[in-house]
């Protein structure tokens, strides 16, 4: 637990987003009935044996991201965890006019201006994104309804089998929607069946539907982009695999059964 901390500690530092899945990490290892308590002494038994397992996975997180935002302090960045692109990217994907596929691309000239006017305003980076989530909460207030469509748009986006933008534009090859199509395509009905499945007997799907569910409402409320998904892509093929499997066996049992039954000609 630890040094799956340590290692969440430094996912944090990479990308902000990942702090809400560490979160859901720490709640499944404390949650009751996750980590079976060990045989010991009715007068020592413990009734959520989880929760120790959660605080030493929490500690590396804290002390690397309190070690970071020490230091933005020193340097007078200010009191930041993480990054200051946050409120930055809250404005890019609840800008007026946006959709999920846009990405953090200006959609008019003035959305430019005004990024531009934000930039060059006196102060550190934190005051200035600090401006960015103001505005971007100014755009939400102003369009509730545009702003539940635009976030629902942003989560279907996030799971897409091919989606532009890319990160950065370039001539597409013309095999790259077949590839994607016949990887990814294939795989994720596959893991969202077998993710299904294993929630009753396996503790550990639990954790991929939650951990799928924070990096969804994350970039769904922020930006979202195909590439942000990276983190999910490994229990996507993990659990792909187990319903291509499942769905191999099913499909030999009845081919086996198909020969066993008698012919009714004889």
């Amino acid at each position: 637990a630890a040094l799956a901390g340590a290692v969440g500690a430094w996912a944090a530092l990479t990308a902000g987003s990942s702090l809400p899945a560490l979160l859901v990490c720490a709640a499944w290892l404390a949650w009751p009935g996750v980590v079976p308590p060990r045989p010991a002494p009715a007068a020592r038994a413990r009734a959520w044996p989880g929760v120790a397992l959660a605080l030493a996975f929490l500690l590396p997180v804290a002390l690397g991201v309190g070690a970071w935002t020490a230091r933005n302090v020193r340097v007078g960045v200010g009191p930041v965890p993480v990054s200051t692109n946050g409120g930055y990217n809250f404005w890019l994907g609840n800008y007026p006019g946006v959709r999920a596929e846009t990405g953090n691309d200006f959609v008019s000239p003035a959305m430019a201006a005004e990024a531009d006017s934000v930039w060059f305003l006196p102060g550190t980076e934190h005051a200035r994104d600090a401006v960015f989530y103001r505005l971007g909460r100014g755009y939400v207030r102003a369009d509730l309804p545009g702003f539940v469509g635009r976030t629902a748009g942003k989560a279907l986006h996030f799971w897409a089998v091919y989606a532009e933008p890319l990160t950065r534009a370039r001539a597409r090859l013309p095999l790259e929607a077949l590839a994607a199509w016949l990887s990814y395509g294939l795989l994720l009905p596959l893991a969202i069946a077998w993710l299904l499945r294993s929630l009753r007997r396996d503790p550990f799907a639990a954790l991929a539907l939650a951990l799928a569910v924070a990096y969804t409402a994350v970039h769904a409320v922020v930006l979202s982009k195909i590439r942000f998904r990276l983190p999910l892509d490994t229990l996507v093929i993990v659990y792909g695999a187990g319903g291509a499997v499942a769905l191999w066996d099913v499909v030999r049992g009845r081919r086996a059964r198909a020969a066993e039954a008698p012919d009714p000609g004889r």
